[in-house]
């Protein structure tokens, strides 16, 4: 008998164990340093005999962690999923490319698998930014009036502290989680074949397809519209190159730019909703480039002459008004509003030398 050399080999399930023990000692460590992190602050704020406020602010935190990703997640898994289950039944024509074909049957073969995957991913991204808003969504809870309003649009001030930063926290976060859904859903009604493009045929779309994506544009140009809406607000807070507050450019062009691009922007998203039954991208699409054409104009190149033309030759006299208000509400602020200036002439009585 002859004998047989058995030669070893390396175990699969040993060799596969690495990238686990890798992930979970990375795991490990991160967890680490934010408990160290937290238990620190934790500390500071027991020996400064605030233990509330770190107890309050750590609970919030994780609580918008929460309940932003979850949204921000159910949002896009969901627009995502929707645009799979309008899919058209059977395909009008053979896919564009082979990578095409592949794309759609692994999406078809592990959907499940995506889906969880890309929410986790976003849960995660939004969560984190929501978690870094804790002191602007506690001050909008907690918000008092100032008892002090403002003469431009007739605000109490605590409106430009504790709501408007709220707000415009807000429509970021909606724009972006519209933003991101419309492109996800684009993509799948795309490989799955309800989104075709193609020259010379003028239905690319299904209706279903068509339908959805009109309604996702027009609710993210809404959120534009309301963002040009809150712009006009914002010049109270904004530091130019004069003043932090309105200058004359902001109260005499910017303003009333914003709210026209804003009511624009409006009309523009209502083309796209309507879209659902008129079934004709060009009239939405050209209306929002126009929309964008106007923005530019009157945001940027309208405020920029009145600039030039307007205020830079006679500054003193344009600006005077916003500076005069600017200074009287520093002293208010600092409680020096009702200090009496009495001016009287310096008596010297020493001799030189």
């Amino acid at each position: 008998m002859s004998a047989t050399t058995r030669i070893p080999t390396e175990s699969p399930r040993r060799r596969g164990a690495l990238l686990p023990t890798i992930v979970v000692a990375s795991a490990v460590v991160l967890l680490f340093v934010l408990f160290t992190s937290v238990w620190t602050d934790r500390l500071w704020f027991v020996s400064m005999k605030f233990p509330q406020v770190f107890t309050i602010t750590f609970v919030t935190r994780i609580v918008l962690f929460l309940v932003v990703g979850l949204v921000m997640a159910l949002a896009i898994v969901g627009n995502t999923a929707l645009a799979y289950r309008l899919r058209p039944s059977t395909r009008p024509g053979p896919m564009a490319s082979e990578l095409l074909e592949r794309y759609r049957e692994t999406l078809e073969s592990r959907f499940v698998q995506i889906m969880i995957g890309l929410g986790i991913v976003v849960g995660l991204f939004a969560g984190v930014s929501g978690a870094s808003q804790v002191g602007t969504w506690l001050g909008w809870l907690n918000r008092t009036p100032f008892g002090v309003t403002d003469p431009r649009f007739g605000f109490d001030v605590a409106f430009y502290v504790f709501e408007l930063p709220w707000l415009r926290w807000v429509v970021a976060m909606v724009s972006t989680m519209l933003v991101f859904s419309t492109i996800a859903a684009a993509i799948v009604h795309y490989v799955m074949g309800g989104l075709r493009i193609a020259k010379g045929d003028r239905r690319v779309t299904t209706r279903a397809a068509q339908a959805h994506l009109s309604i996702l544009i027009g609710l993210t140009v809404l959120m534009f519209a309301v963002n040009a809406w809150l712009d006009r607000y914002s010049y109270q807070t904004t530091t130019n190159q004069l003043l932090t507050g309105l200058s004359y450019t902001d109260d005499n062009a910017r303003v009333t730019a914003s709210l026209v691009v804003a009511i624009i922007t409006a009309i523009c998203a209502l083309l796209f909703i309507s879209n659902v039954f008129l079934r004709r991208w060009m009239i939405p699409v050209a209306a929002l480039v126009l929309a964008i054409v106007s923005s530019i104009l009157l945001t940027m190149i309208y405020p920029a002459a009145i600039q030039a033309f307007e205020v830079n030759p006679n500054e003193p006299d344009k600006e005077r008004p916003y500076i005069q208000a600017h200074i009287e509400a520093t002293r208010a602020a600092y409680g020096i509003d009702q200090v009496e200036i009495t001016n009287y002439d310096a008596a010297t009585e020493a001799t030189a030398g």
